[in-house]
């Protein structure tokens, strides 16, 4: 961890000697437990990130952030343990042991770019936060991340891209991106254009990207490492958000044409509405038609590309909602849930969120997951919680 803190101050020095660099983080700590056959398992974490940012000039601007992560408690865990045996049968007994989810201690520099001014155009150089899409739960638009439903809001990571936006009117933008690969055939590429018309924000984007995923159910017999399988992926979409008589409404679609599988849609609708109160409610629908109509037709690589975050959804059709209110200033209380209408099951994650120091962030969340074991929100998949606190320097 050293030599990274001593390479981004030997970096922010050249910045240190022109103007002032900026360098501010946090320190978080969080315990996870859940039940897993009968038991209960403990994980826990903690992360310290550092942050420079600094102006090189009038026009240009450096910023990175450097992330540290350890795990104690339960470090591996089973994947025999999780899924519904209908899955499982697809696989040698002898082979079980192999399929474990082990969470490692890390380091690593997440975001490093430099901003460049040009006017009306903005020209951003490095591994930055790539985020699109007006969606809260899911983003059908962003072909860069895969949110966590139980902590939508948590941060992304950054992406390597070079990114032109160029605010051509008051309510007109134009963005691109190249995000290399290591062809140009398998680099990504993004188009977008946003437009402002009456109350309502709306864009249009077209991307080209490599899809990777894997054949969870075979093995290089040479390398005994997973088979990858790779190809092109073409993406059509675009979301309008807006308000309509004090409603906050937003919707999102993307059209994927695949090299060689099936070609797929994503649709969300969504609203919120915050009363005199300070109660906010909140309500998403989500389809994707990667997804089952039934558990039953759950295989054993949907559900470790799912748990793998390599695709959106389990099931096709989803509603998630939440409902938030202030208890005291510093405190919120809130319900926040999520249901499958393509198999009956669903999860419920009542929320304490408090800041009795304005750099100080406790947030506490227990997960109730109602569904059969064949089910995407099983209660095999381990009922728990979770308590996270962030201290800010």
């Amino acid at each position: 961890m050293k030599r990274w803190i001593v390479l981004l101050l030997i970096t922010a020095s050249p910045l240190a000697a022109q103007n002032p660099v900026e360098i501010f983080g946090y320190f978080e700590s969080q315990l996870m437990t859940a039940q897993i056959n009968s038991e209960w398992i403990p994980l826990a974490s903690n992360k310290l990130r550092l942050d420079l940012s600094g102006d090189v000039s009038d026009r240009i601007k450096f910023a990175a952030n450097f992330n540290y992560i350890t795990y104690h408690g339960k470090t591996t865990w089973m994947i025999a343990d999780i899924l519904p045996e209908s899955a499982l049968d697809e696989i040698p007994e002898s082979l079980l042991p192999y399929y474990q989810i082990t969470f490692e201690n890390r380091n690593f520099l997440d975001n490093a770019f430099v901003g460049i001014n040009l006017g009306a155009m903005d020209l951003t150089i490095g591994k930055q936060q790539l985020s699109f899409g007006s969606g809260y739960a899911w983003n059908p638009t962003d072909i860069f991340n895969t949110k966590d439903l139980f902590d939508p809001a948590y941060e992304q990571p950054g992406h390597n891209a070079v990114r032109l936006d160029w605010q051509a009117g008051e309510r007109f933008a134009f963005s691109s991106l190249m995000s290399p690969e290591d062809s140009w055939e398998k680099s990504t590429g993004l188009l977008q254009v946003k437009v402002g018309i009456s109350r309502f924000d709306v864009s249009f984007l077209a991307a080209r990207t490599t899809q990777t995923s894997h054949d969870y159910t075979e093995f290089d017999p040479l390398t005994f490492s997973l088979i990858e399988d790779s190809e092109l992926r073409t993406v059509y979409g675009a979301d309008v958000n807006g308000e309509i008589f004090g409603l906050g409404v937003w919707t999102e679609y993307a059209y994927s044409e695949m090299e060689n599988s099936d070609n797929y849609y994503e649709w969300l609708l969504g609203a919120d509405y915050t009363f005199e109160s300070g109660t906010y409610c909140m309500a998403e629908f989500y389809r994707n038609t990667i997804g089952k109509q039934n558990d039953a037709d759950y295989t054993f690589n949907d559900w470790l590309r799912y748990l793998n975050a390599k695709q959106k959804a389990l099931s096709r059709d989803q509603v998630y909602g939440l409902i938030q209110h202030p208890v005291t200033d510093v405190m919120n209380l809130g319900l926040s849930g999520i249901y499958s209408i393509s198999d009956g099951s669903a999860a419920l994650l009542p929320t304490l969120s408090w800041t009795p120091d304005p750099n100080l962030e406790i947030l506490a969340y227990i997960n109730w997951l109602t569904g059969e074991d064949t089910q995407v929100y099983n209660s095999k998949l381990g009922n728990g919680g979770l308590i996270r606190a962030r201290v800010y320097f």
